[in-house]
């Protein structure tokens, strides 16, 4: 066991605001998983209070080269926190005939263009017919925010899914912030009700879906290290959004009519959690 980037200043690599956010499990080089998933109590279904919501998550599993490219970003993860350049075996497996075509997608603050955000980016911007999102911790940057407004304006099915309770106490208001620009455009919110929804996904036009740890969010965009898999096979990405499909039926639509009938108290603790959105 290691540890990424520990907040300990005696050791030689240590930060506060940096950390790995990655969620990879490999077994043998040969399969592998990612997703929403860390290892908690939470995540098992078990519950500590009564009080306490269920989580729905999403984990994608792996196999073939596409587990193999994981377990290279889990031998650099951890050559970097054991401060070793001693790379771990990693078996070289045969691409297939069949299955999906699958790219693994790193990205960080060591990246100069960030590749989780750029794929969000260019998942929206390229959507011909519709583009579906998940994330549990929404606050865009402002060239992610403009597209959404602009894919939605050109007639685009844009629907973003969030949880109606949040684990974050400034999260859902911070979130909300944004929801009355996206609105009015024509993009469509929803909020999941029976759980803590902590899946992050993106399903594009029905022929693509990007799976993986990194949310809709400044910290997921420009300082956590993230994973992700790009899913090009429009079988899988018709699962998503048959899944997506069911997480909508238990969700509530936020209409531009909820949003004008809600008070000035409301409107302005999300004012006030936006400002301190970069900071959560």
């Amino acid at each position: 066991m290691e540890v990424f980037l520990p907040i300990n200043p005696l050791r030689r690599r240590w930060a506060v605001h940096l950390r790995n956010h990655r969620k990879l499990l490999v077994i043998d080089g040969a399969l592998a998983m990612t997703g929403g998933m860390n290892v908690g109590d939470e995540y098992s279904g078990a519950r500590r209070h009564a009080r306490d919501l269920p989580w729905r998550d999403t984990l994608l599993v792996l196999e073939g080269p596409a587990a193999a490219a994981l377990a290279e970003v889990f031998a650099e993860d951890w050559c970097f926190a054991t401060s070793t350049e001693e790379m771990l075996e990693i078996p070289a497996p045969s691409p297939s005939d069949s299955g999906s075509l699958v790219a693994v997608l790193p990205s960080g603050p060591d990246q100069e263009a960030n590749a989780n955000r750029l794929a969000y980016f260019a998942g929206i911007t390229l959507a011909v017919s519709r583009c579906w999102i998940t994330s549990p911790y929404f606050i865009p940057d402002g060239p992610t925010n403009r597209a959404l407004v602009t894919a939605a304006l050109r007639g685009v099915d844009v629907r973003i899914l969030l949880p109606a309770k949040n684990d974050v106490l400034l999260m859902a208001p911070a979130a909300r912030s944004y929801y009355s620009v996206l609105v009015r455009a024509g993009a469509r919110i929803f909020e999941y009700q029976p759980a803590m929804l902590h899946a992050k996904q993106m399903v594009v036009d029905g022929r693509w879906c990007l799976v993986g740890s990194a949310n809709v969010d400044i910290r997921s965009f420009w300082l956590n290290f993230e994973i992700s898999a790009l899913v090009f096979d429009p079988a899988f990405a018709r699962t998503v959004e048959e899944q997506f499909e069911k997480d909508l039926g238990e969700s509530r639509e936020i209409t531009a009519e909820i949003l004008a009938g809600r008070g000035f108290w409301a409107a302005l603790g999300e004012g006030v959690a936006r400002l301190m959105s970069p900071l959560l």
